[in-house]
């Protein structure tokens, strides 16, 4: 049965760090936002009709349409919910399964305090929502269940659709999207977490966010944007396993540092600085995402790690000095290399965002079946759509969605002959 389910959780945070934290019982009525969440996710999703189950932990209630299930499923059901209740809401606050005849929803967490798809500024019903949007991804996103690129790409397509779920019904996901990349850059660098690592996708998300309004996407199209962004760029498990190797010295500075974090700290700033070959940008961006939320005293999310804000102050006062300053200015200069980019290489990702946004789909308004949609005649059509796109917005003065319907258009005959491109690295980090 559980081959089918996914479980989502925290990352650990800083293992060496114990709770004494109490629970937080959220201020709205769980009951009535699992209904409303059970009703819009059918809604939203038809085929979920007569098959959706949900079952809440804290509140121990059903909702969707356990009632539409033969009996035989009923034995099932009972045997999940025991199986629930059994589970540390520590370490999994969520999960979902796919079987032949439903689909299966769980909400265990029982803490609203705590922060795994918001940030700290977030009301607890939006980090609630995260959670059962991230669950929902699962189930309804294309590629989200047992894909074969594996686990982490699971992951990453519902990672993306909850941030895109939030960005429609909240507007602001920023500071959510930094403070899920920090917690995620921690687990991979110090605890070898090699799944949810959806840090370059949920780069790319926000990126994408300050460049185009999604907030009109149908729910179809917005389960087929979290799929087409986490195949562009998340990261494979290869790659995934070659990072936890990179950074290996620091988390054994880490399990040394005794009294501190300096020398966590400054093995992490060496690693940063190496030549990790093709692998330098992302060594980067995961490094300085786990280092900048010390170095900028982030209190707001580091006091719930470090149980208090005295012990979290006493960390960052390790990151004072003349030192610490240069790697500040260091990293803001790096970065700033980073997102310099050519007028070729500026043209090649917004021909990319087309083609996240489906400009260039055959049939924009339907699910994306993967296997078609990842096949070699499909790839070798999209190329031609953006090679198309570039060269519209090259010669003519196209708007850019003028440009993508002409490309679409003009790729479904015979391939043009264009000059080579290379996408920008960040880009292309598959």
């Amino acid at each position: 049965m559980y081959n089918n389910v996914r479980i989502f959780g925290s990352t650990g945070g800083m293992p060496r760090m114990t709770s004494t934290a109490t629970t937080h019982q959220p201020g709205f009525a769980l009951t009535d936002t699992f209904n409303r969440f059970a009703r819009k996710a059918v809604e939203d999703f038809p085929r979920l009709k007569n098959r959706f189950v949900f079952y809440s932990v804290p509140t121990d209630t059903w909702h969707g349409s356990p009632g539409h299930l033969h009996e035989t499923q009923a034995t099932d059901l009972r045997y999940m919910q025991k199986a629930m209740k059994g589970r540390d809401p520590e370490k999994a606050i969520a999960v979902s399964g796919n079987f032949d005849d439903y689909d299966f929803m769980a909400y265990i967490g029982d803490d609203a305090s705590k922060r795994l798809m918001t940030s700290p500024s977030a009301a607890d019903e939006q980090e609630v929502f995260g959670t059962l949007q991230h669950e929902l991804g699962h189930l309804v996103c294309p590629g989200a269940f047992h894909h074969h690129l594996g686990e982490n790409f699971d992951e990453c397509v519902a990672e993306a659709f909850s941030f895109i779920r939030q960005k429609q019904k909240y507007h602001v996901i920023k500071p959510q999207i930094e403070d899920m990349n920090w917690d995620r850059s921690m687990g991979l660098i110090l605890l070898k977490k090699t799944s949810h690592i959806a840090l370059t996708v949920l780069e790319e998300l926000g990126k994408l966010a300050k460049r185009h309004d999604y907030s009109r996407l149908t729910p179809i199209q917005t389960a087929n944007l979290a799929y087409r962004l986490s195949l562009q760029y998340s990261l494979p498990q290869e790659r995934l396993d070659r990072l936890v190797k990179i950074f290996k010295p620091v988390k054994k500075a880490y399990e040394d540092d005794e009294i501190s974090y300096a020398d966590t700290f400054k093995r992490c700033w060496k690693t940063m600085l190496e030549d990790q070959g093709e692998d330098s940008d992302v060594v980067f961006i995961i490094g300085k995402t786990f280092l900048k939320s010390f170095l900028e005293k982030r209190m707001e999310i580091l006091t719930p790690v470090f149980r208090s804000i005295e012990k979290a102050s006493k960390v960052c006062g390790d990151l004072r000095g003349e030192f610490w300053d240069d790697v500040r200015q260091k990293i803001k200069t790096r970065e700033a290399q980073l997102g310099r980019i050519s007028s070729t290489q500026r043209l090649m990702n917004e021909a990319l965002d087309m083609q996240m946004l489906g400009r260039f789909d055959k049939s924009p308004d339907a699910m994306i079946n993967p296997e078609q949609y990842e096949s070699k005649e499909n790839q070798q059509y999209l190329k031609r759509a953006r090679e198309a796109y570039i060269n519209l917005r090259t010669m003519g003065d196209l708007a850019p969605e003028q440009a993508a319907a002409r490309a679409q258009e003009a790729s479904r005959g015979r391939p043009r002959r264009v000059a080579h491109m290379t996408l920008h690295p960040i880009a292309n980090v598959m």
